[in-house]
């Protein structure tokens, strides 16, 4: 359902922009009923948790990039395998400077420091197959009723417990929100690391962390671990 909600100026400026070129009837969506926050069913040392980007990455031999030209977005989503080189994995051009996760691909997909978290102990596996949407997408209902909730429930049946998930533009805090949503109706316990934090709440990500970094590299600036390495 579309929001008639309170926004943050920000958010009220890019519904404007969004409307004066080429979608007048643009609104946010909003999940309903709101998902509540799950326990994770185990401790996070011992839990399976999957990495879920918004950055519209695509494994290059495998997958199609996902459709940027379509003015309503792309709801589908792609499976990344872990341990690809970054010369394996395309991005698709979305509303983010790809600059950053040109250089390094950690700022939107952090997998490598996620690895350091299952080397240390700190989570218990990270999943072999990361997940990947297009984060501006204005047919949100297509990511709330389908795509979400199908990719939701793959990883359930691949016994994942726990996901971060990556909102790397604008919409992509809403795209996060609402696979975040379709996380937690599978039982699995999410995360929305997102630039624009109230955004994602206003949809309805069930857990939301601020991220310090803007968009384009929410999980910190390119190559430089420490910093990456504290949110």
């Amino acid at each position: 359902m579309l929001l008639p909600l309170a926004l943050d100026p920000r958010a009220r400026i890019y519904r404007a922009l969004l409307r004066r070129n080429g979608t007048p009837e643009f609104d946010y969506y909003r999940v309903e009923p709101r998902e509540r926050p799950r326990p994770l069913p185990v401790p996070l040392s011992r839990a399976r948790v999957a990495l879920v980007t918004t950055a519209g990455l695509f494994h290059r031999a495998t997958q199609p990039a996902f459709v940027a030209a379509n003015p309503l977005g792309d709801p589908s989503y792609r499976w990344i395998p872990r341990g690809l080189s970054r010369s394996e994995i395309g991005i698709s051009p979305g509303r983010f400077d790809i600059g950053d996760a040109e250089r390094d691909l950690e700022v939107v997909h952090p997998e490598a420091r996620l690895s350091e978290l299952e080397a240390k102990g700190t989570i218990g596996t990270l999943h072999e197959q990361g997940l990947s949407f297009f984060g501006h997408v204005l047919c949100a209902a297509r990511v709330a009723r389908v795509t979400g909730p199908n990719a939701a429930r793959l990883l359930r049946e691949e016994g994942v417990h726990a996901a971060i998930v990556i909102a790397a533009c604008v919409l992509g805090c809403q795209t996060a929100a609402i696979v975040a949503s379709s996380l937690e109706a599978e039982g699995i316990a999410s995360v929305v690391l997102a630039p624009w934090a109230s955004l994602a709440q206003a949809v309805g990500a069930p857990r939301v962390v601020s991220a310090r970094w803007d968009f384009g590299r929410p999980a910190g600036p390119p190559n430089y671990v420490v910093r990456q390495s504290r949110r």
